[in-house]
């Protein structure tokens, strides 16, 4: 019997728009016993509503014949996808961020936009959104209902980040924001006996609790649905603090497998232990339903399917359904299948077959498994998020960015206050961490390409490749953070010893970024290796850090001779 009622595959890349890959995700999740797709684009109903109520076709054909013709092909489209989906015994669930809207709105009610900025707080939105839904599902009413994210800063109009300074504005409390939005959206989808998924999207716990409550004001049959770690998919996390106390609401649980903050599955970082604890904690605490992210937006041509991370993917999948299954038992089954890896480009020509290879087949098995390890003292500094998006860091200021505010894990773990505060302890815990993911990049490399020797290509390459380039990957890290963190030292004892060992270590790092520069000249990876190892990111870093030294060094001689 299954954890969890509702077990689904969320694709939120440009691919839900490529048949190939969206069949794919239908047909590999019920493979594995999943009943749900989500697609998930923040604007994706305006991509299929107008609403008519506001655009009449003689308007729209007037001045936006294109998006007409448009909104008209993607409702096709959809269709196509629920009769597979239902054809395989799957619901479908389309995830947006509101307020959204096509800019022809503004011409038609110029008074949104107030000064310098648009009104959130004006009561249009709310009669606009409403008539948005019940024009989608009277389009595509075989659609199992919406997912929302209320509090988030990514949509047109919203009150978390709110310029607009009306009285009204001023006035008008998030609570009772959201409370309105969630209330225009689930009106629609109620009629229908269709069901309105609230996402919690907040960068703190009080965004956090506004949202809950304001989904509780509207109806006790709303679901909550629940990254598995607060703001973000952070497996160096705790659980969300929010699972288990949302009231009466059915909740549901969302997951990474491809690895938006682990590596963007070009490296894997096999996760399987990790959603085997948080299945236990979200079943221990009545979660329905539990979903896979694929995929990402921001990344247009990536995908968890042509990566060596799939198995956190099929794993997801059978944990949900048994939780007791050994993640050596998984991996060895995802590799009974063609192995793809991001370097192949997502073509069909480029997946290989192991089972006729035992010797690779085994060594592949074993690195997967160690590969978290490896990637977890990578691009996380004890426990905190060192990078962005994967990308090395480009200042300093970035790298605090990330670690302290916007992925703070401080505001999730308060024990976690203070953690990175600098001294020379924690300089050595830090190099000491950095050095162990070298360590086992190199030693999953090394294993690689000693297994390989016999594999044929495209395989051979591919593997090799790929764990090689992990070992420079986390090289990269290793500068980055010896370098990154030798000058806080320095910024915060500003001894003639902190500067005499902070300087070195940009330059270990400028040495790191000249060699990496010659490790790819006239290399024709797929364009994510590039990402992931930018060197002109390296070049900001560098000038940054250098700028920040001498900043701290005059700073601190200036306060010496004062005194």
């Amino acid at each position: 019997m299954a954890l969890f009622d509702i077990r689904g595959v969320e694709m939120h890349g440009d691919r839900m728009w490529s048949w190939r890959w969206v069949k794919r995700a239908i047909d590999e999740g019920a493979a594995h016993g999943l009943n749900a797709l989500v697609l998930h684009k923040n604007d994706l109903i305006d991509m299929l509503a107008f609403p008519a109520r506001h655009f009449g076709v003689e308007q729209i054909w007037a001045r936006w014949p294109v998006r007409y013709h448009n909104i008209d092909n993607n409702r096709q489209y959809l269709r196509a996808i629920l009769r597979h989906a239902g054809d395989n015994g799957m619901r479908v669930f389309l995830e947006v961020k509101e307020v959204s809207f096509h800019d022809s709105l503004l011409q038609a009610r110029p008074e949104l936009w107030k000064e310098t900025a648009i009104c959130a707080s004006d009561p249009f939105w709310w009669e606009y959104l409403e008539a948005k839904v019940d024009e989608l599902m009277t389009a595509l009413p075989d659609l199992g209902g919406l997912i929302v994210s209320p509090a988030t800063r990514e949509t047109r109009v919203t009150i978390s980040a709110n310029e607009c300074r009306c009285p009204r504005c001023l006035a008008t409390q998030a609570e009772d924001w959201y409370a309105d939005l969630i209330g225009a959206m689930h009106r629609p989808l109620a009629a229908r006996g269709k069901i309105l998924a609230v996402r919690d999207f907040s960068y703190t716990r009080s965004n956090q609790g506004a949202v809950l409550r304001a989904a509780g004001r509207v109806s006790s049959d709303i679901v909550i649905s629940l990254k598995n770690t607060p703001h973000d998919y952070y497996p160096t996390f705790p659980d969300n603090p929010s699972i288990g106390h949302v009231g009466a609401h059915p909740q549901w649980v969302e997951f990474d497998s491809w690895g938006q903050f682990f590596g963007l599955g070009i490296f894997p970082a096999i996760v399987l232990d990790d959603m085997r604890e948080r299945f236990r904690h979200c079943a221990a605490n009545r979660v329905s339903g539990v979903v896979a992210r694929t995929d990402w937006e921001v990344i247009s041509d990536g995908s968890v399917f042509d990566t060596l991370n799939l198995t956190n993917f099929s794993g997801f999948a059978e944990l949900a359904r048994d939780p007791t299954i050994a993640a050596s038992a998984l991996v060895a089954a995802q590799l009974d299948r063609p192995v793809a890896t991001t370097l192949g480009g997502g073509l069909d020509e480029a997946r290989f077959d192991l089972t006729a290879h035992p010797r690779a087949r085994a060594a592949l098995q074993d690195v997967l498994l160690r590969s978290w390890s490896a990637m977890s003292k990578t691009v996380f500094v004890l426990r905190h998020v060192f990078h962005e998006d994967c990308m090395f860091p480009d200042t300093l200021r970035k790298a605090e960015m990330m670690l302290l505010e916007v992925h703070g894990i401080a505001e999730w773990e308060p024990a976690q206050r203070g953690a990175l505060d600098m001294s020379a302890d924690k300089l050595a815990e830090i190099y000491a961490e950095k050095d162990a993911a070298v360590a086992e990049a190199d030693a999953m490399s090394v294993d690689i390409t000693a297994a390989t020797e016999d594999l044929p290509e495209p395989g051979r390459s591919q593997l090799r490749d790929t764990f090689s380039l992990f070992a420079w990957y986390a090289r990269g890290f290793r500068a980055c953070a010896r370098a990154c963190f030798a000058v806080r030292l320095h910024r915060q004892v500003g001894s003639p010893a902190t500067q005499a060992a902070a300087g070195p270590e940009i330059d270990a790092l400028a040495a790191y970024r000249d060699a990496l520069r010659r490790r790819l000249e006239g290399t024709r990876y797929a364009y994510i290796a590039y990402w992931m190892l930018d060197t002109a990111r390296l070049d900001h870093l560098v000038t940054d850090l250098r700028a920040s030294l001498t900043m701290s060094s005059t700073r601190c001689a200036s306060s010496s001779m004062t005194t």
